[in-house]
């Protein structure tokens, strides 16, 4: 599987960077509550990573794939939070991590839809 990750990671095309998101979002999903805490932050940087690197319609699936698991790290969170509203809204109406603070700034910051 690694040996496969990589190959879709060397690619440069929008679609194979949806595909590994895609894939790594799975990893993480599938076993997310058995995670450490230095292994829940490398899924998190590297999906963030990924974030900047694919088209509109992937964001929103990732928002959708992660917003309802309990320990998803709190920077990949609170980014896609702060994203256009429909990538956003997964994880505001899901997220256990995001805190008051993080919610009444985004409030404060953002656009209507985001509240």
């Amino acid at each position: 599987m690694l040996d496969r990750l990589s190959g879709i990671a060397r690619e440069k095309c929008s679609d194979a960077r949806r595909q590994l998101m895609g894939e790594i979002a799975d990893l993480f999903v599938a076993d997310a509550e058995n995670y450490n805490d230095r292994e829940l932050f490398l899924f998190g940087e590297i999906l963030t990573e990924l974030l900047d690197n694919v088209e509109f319609e992937a964001k929103i699936q990732l928002s959708k794939t992660v917003a309802p698991i309990d320990n998803i790290p709190h920077d990949l969170a609170l980014l896609l939070a702060t994203q256009e509203a429909e990538v956003a809204t997964p994880v505001l109406e899901h997220s256990l991590v995001l805190t008051d603070n993080d919610l009444v700034e985004i409030a404060r910051t953002k656009s209507t839809e985001h509240r």
